[in-house]
C-alpha cells in the first residue's frame, strides 16, 4: 500500500470571482498580510483557470480567512472557500498493485434518487443545513451522473445524515448511503505492492530569481552556510530551468531559512518558498514488461495528496 499524505491541504483555500486580470501575485500579497485578510504566511499561490489555491503555513491562518465576512482585491468580492480535495495528477508505466485508499471517503457519502433537475447546490444547502439534514459543514459537493458526492468537513456529519431515517429534497426522497472506495483503475499482470513515499518535499525549498549563471554548488554552498543564509546540512540541490530545489537535512532549516528576510547571492535578491509537493515517482518494467494504465488519471491529490487506486485486471 502507497500512502503519500500530504497535510498541506489542511492549509489550502479556493478562491473565485476574481477580476479577470488578476495575477497569483496579487493574491498571495492579498491573504499574506493578515490584517487585510485574516490570513498570514503563505507558502504557494497556484492558478488553475479562473481558480486560486492559497497554501498557508499553518491552519489558523485558513480559519481566520474563513471567519472574514468579505474579501474584495481590485474593487470585486472574492469567493473563498476552503479547498476540496479533487486535484487529480497523473502516472504512467505502473507496473505493480498501488491501493492507497482516500480517508477523504469516510467524510462523504452517495446521494441517488434525486429529481432530474436537482443541481449540487441544492444538494449541498441541505446537506450543510444540520437542523433539516443531521449533516453539517460540507467541504465539497459534486456531481457524477445520476449520483451526488457530498464531502463533509468531519466524520461525525455522516453519521448524523445516515442515522436520519429519511431525506427529501423537492418533494423526492432520497437514497443515502456512505460512499464506497471504489474508484479503480487497472493494470495487467502486476505482482507485488509498491510503497512511493516521498517525504523530502517537507525539507525542501524552492529557489528562483537567481543570475542567470548561477550553478547548483553555489546554490547549496549558500543554503548550507547557517550563518549567512540561515540553513544548514544540505543533502541535494538540484536544477529545474531557472528554479533550484534545495533539500536539507531536517525541517528546522527550512523554518529559519523562511524567517530570515532576505537572500542575496551575487548581488541578486533570491525569491524562497517551501517547495510545493507535486513530484511523482514513477514505476517501470517488471520482469522485463512495461505496463501502461488504460486511464491514466488514477492518482488523487487532496490538495497534493496523492492516492493510487488499482486492481489487478482479469483480462
Amino acid at each position: 500500500i502507497v500512502d503519500v499524505l500530504d497535510d498541506e491541504t489542511n492549509c489550502t483555500i479556493e478562491v473565485t470571482g476574481c477580476d479577470p486580470g488578476t495575477n497569483p501575485e496579487t493574491i498571495e500579497l492579498y491573504f499574506d498580510n493578515k490584517r487585510r485578510s485574516g490570513g498570514g504566511d503563505v507558502s504557494e499561490c497556484r492558478q488553475e483557470g479562473d481558480k486560486f489555491f492559497v497554501t498557508f503555513e499553518n491552519e489558523d491562518a485558513v480559519g481566520r480567512v474563513l471567519e472574514q465576512p468579505i474579501h474584495v482585491v481590485k474593487n470585486t468580492t472574492l469567493l473563498v472557500k476552503r479547498a476540496a480535495k479533487t486535484d487529480i495528477k497523473t502516472v504512467e508505466n505502473v507496473e505493480e498493485i498501488v491501493d492507497v485508499l482516500d480517508d477523504e471517503t469516510n467524510c462523504t457519502i452517495e446521494v441517488t434518487g434525486c429529481d432530474p433537475g436537482t443541481s449540487p447546490e441544492t444538494i449541498e444547502l441541505y446537506f450543510d443545513n444540520k437542523r433539516r439534514s443531521g449533516g453539517g459543514d460540507v467541504s465539497e459537493c459534486r456531481q457524477e451522473g445520476d449520483k451526488f458526492f457530498v464531502t463533509f468537513e468531519n466524520e461525525d456529519a455522516v453519521g448524523r445524515v445516515l442515522e436520519q431515517p429519511t431525506h427529501v429534497v423537492k418533494n423526492t426522497t432520497l437514497l443515502v448511503k456512505r460512499a464506497a472506495k471504489t474508484d479503480i483503475n487497472t493494470v495487467e499482470n502486476v505482482e507485488e505492492i509498491v510503497d512511493v513515499l516521498d517525504d523530502e518535499t517537507n525539507c525542501t525549498i524552492e529557489v528562483t530569481g537567481c543570475d542567470p549563471g548561477t550553478i547548483p554548488e553555489t546554490i547549496e554552498l549558500y543554503f548550507d552556510n547557517k550563518r549567512r543564509s540561515g540553513g544548514g546540512d544540505v543533502s541535494e540541490c538540484r536544477q529545474e530551468g531557472d528554479k533550484f530545489f534545495v533539500t536539507f537535512e531536517n525541517e528546522d532549516a527550512v523554518r529559519r531559512v523562511l524567517e530570515q528576510p532576505t537572500h542575496v547571492v551575487k548581488n541578486t535578491t533570491l525569491l524562497v518558498k517551501r517547495a510545493a509537493k507535486t513530484d511523482i515517482n514513477t514505476v517501470e518494467n517488471v520482469e522485463g514488461k512495461l505496463y501502461i494504465l488504460p486511464n491514466r488519471n488514477i492518482v488523487h491529490t487532496i490538495s497534493n495528496i496523492y492516492y493510487l487506486t488499482l486492481i489487478q485486471s482479469n483480462s
